[in-house]
């Protein structure tokens, strides 16, 4: 993984703050670059990784796939933002733990 050299950038589609955090640690330490973390500007259920790297990291792709699931896609706005991104992972409500999750008295602005 390291020799491809792929460029992650790792989006909180959830309403739990510091979830793109926490999976940029989690993807350093299975060797990749991690560029840039933030907020997607919507939540969703599940998560997405966001290919732009026209099929030239195939063992990049493996991995993630591997720990967010086969929802690829290879167009996306956030590829105008985050242009020099091979990968862009938008981190959905299915993973994040139970741990993190917010109550339903407790709100978050951001």
């Amino acid at each position: 993984l390291t020799r491809e050299g792929a460029n992650v950038v790792v989006l909180n589609a959830t309403d739990t703050n510091g979830v793109a955090a926490k999976n940029a640690s989690k993807l350093k330490t299975k060797g990749l670059y991690i560029s840039a973390t933030g907020d997607a500007s919507t939540t969703q259920a599940t998560s997405t990784i966001i290919d732009a790297s026209a099929g030239k990291m195939p063992a990049s792709l493996q991995l993630l796939k591997s720990l967010y699931g086969t929802n690829v896609v290879t167009t996306s706005p956030y590829t105008s933002i985050y242009y020099s991104a091979d990968f862009i992972v938008l981190v959905g409500t299915d993973h994040v733990s139970t741990s993190t999750t917010t109550t339903g008295t407790s709100t978050t602005t951001q």
